[in-house]
C-alpha cells in the first residue's frame, strides 16, 4: 500500500501505456470492447480463432492468453491483454506491431485451413 501512496506515477504511467495500446489497436480495426482498464479485450468471436491468434503471437514470444466459452459467452471469444508497469514502451510496440500484421477478421484456424486442403 505505500508504493501506491507514495508513489503514484506508476498508476498514470500504467494508465497512460493502457490508453496508448487501446488507442493503437482500436486504429488497426480490433475490437476492444469498453475497457478503460490495463485489462484490455481484444475481442475476435469463435473460439479456435482466439486460440490460432493467441498461438501466433505466443510463436513471436508474446503471451497473450485466448479466454473462450464458458468464461465468455458464445461467439465472444477474446484474447486477454494484460498489462503492468513492467511492460515497457518496445514490448507494447512489438505487441502493436504483430496484431498489426493480422488483420481483424483474416484468422483462419489451422484445423479450418487443414480441412480445406491448404
Amino acid at each position: 500500500l505505500g508504493i501506491v501512496r507514495d508513489e503514484p506515477w506508476r498508476r498514470t504511467q500504467l494508465a497512460q501505456r493502457s490508453d496508448a495500446l487501446r488507442s493503437a489497436l482500436a486504429r488497426q480495426g480490433w475490437s476492444i470492447g469498453g475497457s478503460a482498464t490495463q485489462i484490455i479485450p481484444l475481442v475476435v468471436g469463435e473460439p479456435a480463432v482466439a486460440v490460432e491468434l493467441s498461438a501466433r503471437l505466443h510463436e513471436l514470444g508474446l503471451l497473450v492468453p485466448a479466454i473462450r466459452p464458458p468464461s465468455v459467452p458464445a461467439g465472444e471469444s477474446l484474447l486477454r491483454i494484460s498489462l503492468s508497469l513492467a511492460h515497457d514502451d518496445a514490448m507494447i510496440v512489438q505487441l502493436v506491431n504483430a496484431l498489426g500484421t493480422f488483420a481483424p477478421g483474416s484468422i483462419v484456424p489451422a484445423a479450418v485451413t487443414s480441412e480445406r486442403g491448404n
